[in-house]
């Protein structure tokens, strides 16, 4: 992918979906790709990312319940949302 196409759908990731106020595209090892986030931020958030996706999608695999959706972690001041992508990066969304 190219980075207007990475930019593009970190824009409208932030546009379409309500609250949402950082989105980081991730590498399935923890390397971020592209974000909208200060690079110290992004690199932390993408290592925890990708470290909770790889883990939910054992557990699922596990427990023979299907294919991982996405990880969401409620806090007091809002979620993180890790979505998986079709070709193994995966979207991490902070939202309000």
């Amino acid at each position: 992918m190219n980075g207007a196409k990475l930019e593009g759908i970190i824009q409208s990731a932030l546009k379409k979906l309500k609250g949402v106020e950082a989105v980081v595209l991730v590498t399935p090892d923890g390397f971020p790709i592209s974000s909208n986030m200060d690079p110290d931020k992004s690199e932390r958030i993408s290592a925890m990312g990708a470290s909770f996706v790889s883990l939910a999608k054992r557990v699922a695999e596990d427990m023979r319940h299907g294919k991982l959706k996405k990880v969401v972690v409620h806090t007091d001041r809002g979620k993180v949302v890790c979505v998986p992508l079709e070709d193994g990066t995966s979207m991490i969304l902070l939202v309000e």
